[in-house]
């Protein structure tokens, strides 16, 4: 487990978040997994289309008390300031409706190349402030209903936590990338 220590303590690993929730109570496994996976995919697409950049991600549960969803961030922080690409100038009319909707930007609206561009403030700099306001309003998200009822409950796992026997084998396997059917 030393392998699996230094991999997660790591300074220049990438930064792990990891959440747990109650797992939904009389949920067959072969229900309670394939909502697990949509939980999960639809956290990374969010968190990707912000601008995280998710290294993987994972999921895991013991299919009775608890749910874990796990990321790997290469990039988990982002400035206060995001750029905003508007049309291409050519389309009169697009780069116009842009301009008017953007005349109290941060910055801008202007020209760069042959697109329309603008600057404001992002709403979340952090991927666990996202994961937070998404676990908060999971409806909004289309996240499934049974775990949506629990999501907003979750509690982040350390990476001490992800060290206990329990957790291990799955964090191992999602920090060394190594499956066992890969040989």
């Amino acid at each position: 487990m030393k392998s699996l220590r230094t991999a997660l303590l790591w300074n220049d690993a990438p930064e792990v978040l990891a959440i747990r929730f109650p797992a939904p109570k009389l949920m067959v496994p072969d229900t309670l997994w394939p909502q697990l996976r949509r939980t999960a995919r639809i956290l990374f697409d969010r968190l990707n289309s912000a601008g995280f950049e998710v290294f993987d991600y994972n999921y895991w549960t013991d299919e009775d008390k608890e749910c874990i969803v796990i990321f790997q961030f290469t990039v988990s922080e982002l400035p206060n300031l995001e750029k905003v690409t508007g049309p291409e100038i050519q389309f009169e009319e697009g780069a116009a409706d842009f301009i008017s909707a953007h005349r109290n930007a941060i910055a801008g609206p202007w020209v760069g190349g042959n697109r329309v561009y603008s600057a404001r403030k992002r709403r979340f700099t952090h991927a666990r402030d996202l994961v937070a306001h998404i676990a908060g309003h999971p409806k909004e998200f289309g996240i499934p209903s049974k775990i949506g009822e629990l999501l907003p409950s979750y509690r982040t796992v350390g990476a001490k936590q992800l060290l206990s026997k329990k957790y291990a084998s799955f964090a191992y396997d999602f920090v060394h990338k190594k499956h066992y059917y890969l040989g």
